[in-house]
């Protein structure tokens, strides 16, 4: 019969759940990895969205902007309507609509860059926009970018 000593009731819990660890380990580390598989899908598809969203309005603003349907001021009263009537919208001043449309106009021609545009979060596309000059340096942080984030998830 095994006895526990009053005050070591934790140290025996714990080496009872180590067993338990090495016994199953394989089959909880395939849970764990479906966890990860999740987290990194239900990522994906929110930036997929957000990244398809910030895509089309700065076509949209794009668009008007260069008919000429458009001038800087209406971006600006955007910005404000969409502060006025839709405040739980962040993202949208003035600012960030311009950093839409100059999302689109940077990649609309690029096919092979459209592809990985939705894998990564927005934030990291305002940082390679920023930082990089051409687009074959874009195209490069864009798949480094891209590469990190699956590996991340796939541990």
């Amino acid at each position: 019969m095994l006895r526990i000593l009053p005050g070591n009731e934790s140290t025996y819990a714990r080496d009872e759940s180590m067993e338990l660890d090495k016994q199953f380990d394989k089959q909880f580390s395939e849970v764990v990895r479906i966890i990860h598989e999740s987290r990194y899908n239900a990522i994906k598809g929110v930036n997929t969205e957000l990244v398809k969203l910030y895509w089309n309005v700065g076509e949209y603003i794009s668009k008007k902007l260069s008919t000429a349907e458009w001038g800087d001021a209406v971006v600006e009263h955007l910005a404000d309507y969409i502060q006025r009537k839709h405040p739980e919208s962040k993202g949208f001043a003035r600012r960030g609509l311009y950093r839409m449309r100059q999302f689109y106009e940077v990649y609309r021609d690029n096919p092979i860059v459209s592809t990985l545009l939705t894998q990564i979060s927005w934030s990291s596309h305002l940082h390679i926009l920023s930082k990089t000059k051409t687009i074959a340096e874009k195209e490069f942080y864009l798949r480094l970018a891209v590469n990190k984030l699956k590996s991340k998830y796939k541990e």
